[in-house]
């Protein structure tokens, strides 16, 4: 996570490197290669499938593609005209709901954006900072936490392998033991 006052520089570099699309060769001059989930270049070119910034630095994630989601969503904000440009593929096409969506976050605090979203049919989430993840009943019921002999909470490993479970080493290491 980029802390909030290092955001804007941060996009700042990455909007002054090359990114043509999926196939885009690297650059001597820096090029951007997203991550993409093997169905098309989903991370940051659809509206409903990004990151926000909230009014008061905080973020919430949109992580929902299908049509559904951003009608329910659009419906309730009162913009169903940009409704259409989210049943097309994710890219500039997309970009009108983008910057709605980016000055629309910025108008409420994270708070205020949880008491908007309640009953409404939209995949989000408040983007957790590390003491809220610890804290939250949701890392719990998953078996997130693990405690170590001395009684100290750690995060667990969130992906989980049947035939390859994680045995994380929560004793602190001696002196020198890892250099």
């Amino acid at each position: 996570l980029i802390p909030f006052w290092e955001r804007e520089a941060c996009r700042a570099t990455v909007a002054s490197a090359r990114n043509e699309g999926l196939y885009t060769p690297p650059s001597t001059q820096g090029t951007v290669v997203y991550p993409m989930t093997g169905g098309g270049v989903n991370w940051g070119g659809a509206a409903f499938y990004n990151v926000y910034d909230t009014k008061d630095g905080r973020c919430l994630a949109l992580g929902g593609v299908e049509h559904k989601f951003a009608e329910n969503f659009l419906n309730k904000a009162g913009r169903p005209d940009l409704i259409p440009l989210c049943h097309q593929p994710p890219g500039p096409v997309q970009d009108p709901v983008k910057d709605y969506l980016r000055e629309l976050f910025r108008s409420k605090t994270l708070n205020e954006w949880t008491a908007w979203f309640e009953g409404v049919d939209v995949c989000w989430a408040p983007v957790r900072t590390l003491h809220e993840a610890m804290f939250d009943p949701a890392t719990a019921e998953r078996g997130m936490l693990l405690v170590d002999g001395e009684g100290v909470e750690h995060l667990g490993v969130p992906i989980r392998f049947a035939r390859e479970p994680a045995s994380p080493d929560l004793r602190v290491p001696e002196f020198g033991e890892h250099s």
